[in-house]
């Protein structure tokens, strides 16, 4: 078990100024329950969760890693790629978005925290902490992120100096989490769940993560984390080894062929000039395939769009029809009707009916198959529509399976690349070295040859020992690990106890969690038991099974953590959704509710009941209309339907 309670962040205000994505300033207080997060395309709602997630963590898709530089071991973190322009290209680069910044206030247990960053320039700019009631100014000089040199680097030089390693610092301690790198991880892979949809339950590296850092001793986690940071040190250098190896033997190759014959360098010019006009080539397919892509997905996501419509209608044409004609027709009917299909249960004893092969007509009752007196033009209409739909989801189909066709491509033309890259680069090494070579005499050649033998045989015992060195941190994590999983019974209980209520709630399946070993190793992780049957990978679920399953699995580890409030961040949960599901959708996050959490959607306005069921179950609720401070499309400013429905949900729900 864990030596020490955890503490989780519980956001409590988030201000965004000078930032000209948005109309006007943003000042928004989070509530312990429902804050829900409304909008259209394209309107901000991604960007605003981003900026949140950067108040608090910083910029990062990753916590620590292990990188070889120039023959030194360095510990970097996973920056995005434009770091330093990441929210500056969102804007209309006004000159009031140089002063563009995001303020934070949070609480960690009984500390209270708030944090400036600039949205301009990628760094903090101040910060603040309140405990015991006194308020201490966190020092330090402010830099860029993508200059921050990194927790190992102050910390080994005892460095007070910099404002984000001590913001960090003082973070970690009020969290009792062993440094800042395990905040960056569950922020990013347990706290938030956005539009990338990453399963974590099925994740080894993410449960790895969890298991050893999260539940279990900090001292073991500490160890077993230089275990491993070594052995992917060594494993780094022993790859920069053998490309060295392989470079010299190629040019040793080239020495054997041409001993008595100055190199040709008019041959491998043309060949360096073939390679590079093949690397044009296939980057313009690409970017055509990528083009591609994107046209269907976005034909694909209009045509899911009419799918849910027609769906809608034959729903309401259905529900008239029985209405009209079936004046006897149960209240629940409905219900019924959904947990027959769906889950092949009967309604009456919950016996499993399987076998039972459902064929749905509209003129009987689906159970007793009694026939119902109907207008035969209203169940034209029925069978219109059902017609329609059968249509689309061939369209959806089609360009569903033009989308994988094209991806497929697209994955080839990567390979194309990626070996075109190594044979211009094999080719460009050839020309530096016989152009060096030629201009020496032939005593430099062979005394050059020589050299490189004796290279490659050092190169060989550094790399074998690199290996050995790798293969020994590495068996040492395992023998950490397992020590961890000893431990894990009585928590694996807990937590599976915590899942089978949110889980069940929305599969309405028996759910629960095992630890079973994976590919033959000793290392356990937990997977889903649903209905019965363990699913060892995402895709034994549908899309939106493995989404709530993954939803049910976050919330559990959180609840199981619970010592104060804390948040969950989903972006658009109701994007996968069929409509039989959005009911149990909402029970699932208010499930997490029950304690008091700070629960984060956001949505699109559109036609789906989801954000209806979810704001009439919560017990406190808070809307941020982005309507209000994005800049709307022409698209949107002239559909009056996205702003009555906006303003119908403020007006009922806010507050």
């Amino acid at each position: 078990m864990r030596d020490e309670k955890i503490y989780l962040p519980t956001l409590k205000r988030v201000k965004i100024s000078n930032y000209s994505l948005f109309r006007k300033d943003i000042d928004y207080e989070f509530i312990l329950g429902l804050n829900l997060i409304i909008g259209g395309n394209g309107i901000g709602k991604t960007t605003f969760i981003n900026i949140v997630k950067y108040a608090l963590i910083g910029l990062y898709k990753k916590d620590l890693d292990v990188r070889v530089y120039k023959g030194e071991k360095r510990l970097i973190r996973g920056n995005y790629a434009n770091c330093n322009t990441f929210f500056r290209n969102r804007t209309e680069e006004k000159d009031s978005d140089k002063d563009g910044s995001v303020e934070l206030w949070f609480d960690i247990n009984e500390t209270s925290f708030y944090v400036k960053r600039s949205l301009f320039d990628v760094k903090i700019e101040k910060a603040i902490y309140i405990k015991d009631d006194k308020e201490y100014i966190i020092g330090g000089v402010a830099s860029k992120q993508d200059l921050y040199k990194g927790y190992d680097y102050y910390n080994d030089k005892n460095d007070n100096t910099n404002l984000q390693y001590n913001y960090e610092r003082i973070v970690s301690k009020a969290s009792n989490l062993s440094d800042f790198e395990d905040l960056i991880f569950f922020v990013n892979q347990i706290l938030f769940f956005g539009e990338s949809r990453e399963n974590v339950l099925w994740s080894r590296s993410v449960q790895e993560r969890l298991l050893s850092s999260f539940l279990n001793d900090s001292s073991l986690e500490r160890k077993r984390k230089e275990y491993t940071l070594e052995a992917k040190y060594q494993d780094s250098i022993s790859r920069h080894k053998q490309e060295e190896i392989k470079a010299i033997t190629r040019v040793l190759k080239q020495l054997n062929e041409n001993k008595d014959v100055k190199y040709d360098q008019l041959t491998v010019m043309k060949e360096i000039e073939h390679y590079e006009v093949l690397k044009v080539q296939l980057e313009n397919d690409r970017d055509n395939y990528q083009k591609k892509i994107y046209t269907l997905y976005n034909k694909d996501s209009q045509l899911t769009k009419k799918i849910n419509e027609k769906e809608k209608e034959k729903q309401k044409l259905d529900a008239e029809l029985k209405r009209n004609f079936w004046p006897n027709l149960n209240p629940k009917y409905e219900i019924y009707l959904r947990q027959y299909k769906g889950n092949h249960i009967c309604p009456m004893c919950n016996s499993d009916l399987s076998d039972r092969v459902y064929e749905e007509k509209n003129d009987e009752c689906f159970f007793c198959h009694s026939k119902i007196i109907c207008n035969p033009s209203q169940l034209n209409d029925v069978e219109a529509v059902t017609l329609e739909l059968n249509l689309l989801e061939e369209k959806r189909m089609t360009i569903e399976k033009n989308i994988l066709l094209y991806e497929n491509e697209l994955k080839d033309i990567d390979s194309k690349y990626r070996k075109n890259k190594v044979d211009l680069f094999n080719e460009q090494s050839k020309l530096r070295f016989f152009e060096k070579a030629n201009d020496q005499n032939d005593d430099k050649q062979e005394s050059s040859y020589l050299a490189m033998i004796n290279r490659i045989n050092e190169l060989t015992i550094e790399k074998e020992k690199a290996v050995e060195l790798s293969e020994k941190n590495r068996n040492n994590a395992l023998v950490i690990i397992r020590k961890i999983q000893e431990n894990l019974f009585e928590i694996t209980k807990s937590i599976s106890n915590i899942f089978s209520v949110f889980a069940e709630n929305f599969m309405k399946l028996s759910c629960y969690l095992t630890l079973e070993n994976i590919n033959n190793s000793d290392v356990k992780l937990f997977f889903p038991v649903i209905d019965n049957k363990i699913r060892y990978e995402s895709e034994e679920l549908s899309e939106s099974q493995r989404f709530f399953v993954d939803y049910s699995f976050r919330m559990s580890i959180l609840s199981y953590f619970y010592e104060m409030p804390s948040f969950y961040i989903c972006e658009t949960p109701d994007s996968s959704l069929d409509i039989s599901y959005e009911e149990n959708a909402a029970e699932i996050f208010m499930k997490y509710l029950e304690k008091s959490n700070s629960l984060i959607l956001t949505s699109n306005l559109n036609n789906s009941t989801f954000i209806t069921q979810i704001l009439k179950r919560a017990k406190k609720r808070k809307i941020l209309n982005l309507l209000k401070y994005g800049k709307l499309s022409l698209v949107q400013k002239n559909h009056d339907i996205l702003k009555k429905l906006s303003d119908e949900i403020e007006e009922k729900y806010n507050g």
